[in-house]
């Protein structure tokens, strides 16, 4: 479920009648070295099952539309992403669970890590942190527009909700990698992730931006 499809674009799929053989494939734009034939680029997948990242931002939505629904709306896209959390926590701690550990002790004790961890970074990330912050945007552009404009409650009800949208895209980045950095200097200390588990325990609720895909690219 490609995020940035101006640089990956969607599953495609081809069928060899002839062969009776299914292809699927994906298409996205790089570039080559000149003095090099061939480039290998080394990155990570997960496996989406049709609902993608974009279920996370449930309760940041919920917040935008407060001014125009029922509380209760709101409480249930906060539900929403909170079963989002659930999910992603259970599919991490199988991913831990099926990494080779030297031994079967070892092997529980990364899935406790990468389950807590994974509730812990989501939580914050996508349920606490974001639905406070697009709360408070909501709040402070209906107290400006009631007070320094006559449009009518409909509109500056309108106008909130289109204000609260508009910023989830820029706060998503920040609290992710505010997220990261304190946990990484707090509780990620007490239960060492190491390389291996930083595989597991990755998180993003965005494809990787091409300078951080160069980073992490190797060139022959």
């Amino acid at each position: 479920c490609p995020v940035h499809r101006k640089y990956i674009g969607l599953q495609q799929r081809y069928r060899d009648e002839a062969t009776a053989t299914n292809f699927v494939f994906i298409n996205f734009k790089v570039f080559k070295f000149p003095d090099a034939g061939m480039l290998y680029f080394d990155c990570q997948c997960a496996v989406c099952k049709d609902t993608c990242e974009q279920v996370g931002y449930a309760n940041e939505v919920g917040e935008a539309f407060r001014a125009l629904v029922h509380v209760n709306a709101v409480r249930f896209s906060y539900a929403v992403a909170c079963t989002y959390v659930t999910a992603d926590a259970a599919h991490k701690g199988n991913e831990a669970r099926i990494t080779n550990w030297p031994d079967e002790s070892l092997r529980n004790k990364k899935i406790l890590h990468a389950v807590l961890d994974t509730f812990l970074w989501q939580g914050l990330a996508s349920v606490a942190i974001p639905g406070f912050t697009i709360n408070r945007i909501c709040a402070g552009s209906a107290l400006i527009l009631r007070k320094t404009t006559a449009l009518p409650p409909g509109v500056r009800k309108w106008t909130t909700t289109f204000v609260g949208l508009a910023a989830i895209p820029f706060i998503i980045h920040p609290i992710d990698r505010t997220v990261d950095y304190g946990m990484n200097r707090t509780v990620r200390r007490w239960y060492e992730i190491g390389p291996v588990e930083t595989k597991v325990v990755h998180h993003t609720r965005d494809c990787e931006t091409p300078s951080e895909i160069l980073r992490s690219t190797d060139a022959e």
